[in-house]
């Protein structure tokens, strides 16, 4: 059997056993899951802890938001998230970088710069990744104009830029035919 079915094995024998599985315990097996590519599996054992009143771990959140993200499942990422923000889960920029990235991936820049938004809004800085992943959206979608904008907000916020950033601004640039700002 692989790691995943073990886990759950063990798992289920915990219920058996009269032994209540926490938070860990499913977190563990979760990640199992994501690692054999079963992200339903991993999705159900999220909500069987829902369920349970458990609260998930950071780790275990931002494991299925970029299981998601990977997936360019953006719909689905971004349903995990409201939910963990009903539940008062402790998200960070690990887990809104991930939900950016899954809408980088289906080019919905809109709804990547909704998110950047939303960071700020609940206090979560984004980071040099959250930004590139907004500016990669809009040059994938051909938002030139939003991803330099996106640059110079990242440029006035001193997060560090790398080489990455940049090349995504030019690109950018060059994909929607203004090679001016490139």
């Amino acid at each position: 059997a692989s790691h995943w079915q073990t886990s759950l094995k063990v798992l289920t024998g915990m219920d058996g056993a009269s032994v209540a599985a926490d938070s860990v315990s499913f977190g563990c097996v979760a990640s199992a899951c994501k690692a054999g590519d079963l992200w339903q599996q991993a999705v159900g054992l999220m909500a069987e802890m829902e369920a349970r009143r458990l609260q998930p771990s950071p780790i275990h959140i931002n494991s299925l938001l970029s299981q998601f993200a990977n997936l360019g499942m953006w719909q689905d990422a971004l349903r995990s998230l409201s939910r963990e923000q009903e539940r008062r889960s402790q998200l960070n920029v690990i887990s809104y970088s991930a939900c950016i990235k899954a809408c980088e991936k289906v080019r919905n820049w809109c709804q990547a710069l909704s998110l950047l938004t939303a960071m700020e809004l609940v206090s979560v800085l984004p980071n040099v990744i959250s930004y590139s992943s907004a500016m990669s959206a809009c040059e994938k979608a051909g938002e030139w104009s939003w991803a330099l904008s996106l640059l110079s907000c990242a440029q006035s916020k001193n997060l560090g830029l790398d080489a990455i950033i940049y090349t995504t601004a030019i690109s950018a640039c060059s994909s929607g035919g203004y090679w001016n700002g490139a």
